[in-house]
């Protein structure tokens, strides 16, 4: 599926984030990301790039609203909320409280890289 509509901001990133393409970020600092490991942190948006950012100045392009590429951690099906996984990938989730990034618009495994409508929030409990 062809990914249009997005909107992206950049900011900075102070860690190598070349390990994983098009995983889930933190804001860290001011303007500043970090890759999103817990599903209990607010969720900024999709990094679509992967930069190795160890000097703290590299810029990082994050999707924050529209269409986006995300890498899957677990197995996800159409409509699902996806939150933060190990290394920012994106796992399904119905857990009250948990932090989402968005709603899997098809369905995909593990490993898998699928289209997410970003809308960010918080799983009603």
């Amino acid at each position: 599926m062809a990914v249009a509509n997005m909107v992206t901001q950049s900011f900075k990133t102070a860690t190598d984030m070349s390990a994983t393409d098009f995983a889930i970020v933190i804001l860290s600092d001011d303007m500043t990301v970090a890759t999103a490991t817990t599903t209990t942190a607010a969720l900024i948006g999709i990094r679509q790039t992967s930069p190795d950012g160890s000097d703290g100045e590299t810029e990082v392009s994050v999707a924050i609203g529209g269409v986006a590429k995300l890498t899957l951690g677990g197995n996800a099906t159409i409509g699902q909320q996806l939150t933060a996984g190990a290394a920012g990938v994106g796992i399904a989730t119905t857990t009250d409280t948990d932090f989402v990034v968005g709603v899997a618009l098809e369905g995909g495994a593990s490993g898998d890289v699928i289209s997410v409508l970003i809308s960010q929030g918080q799983v009603a409990g």
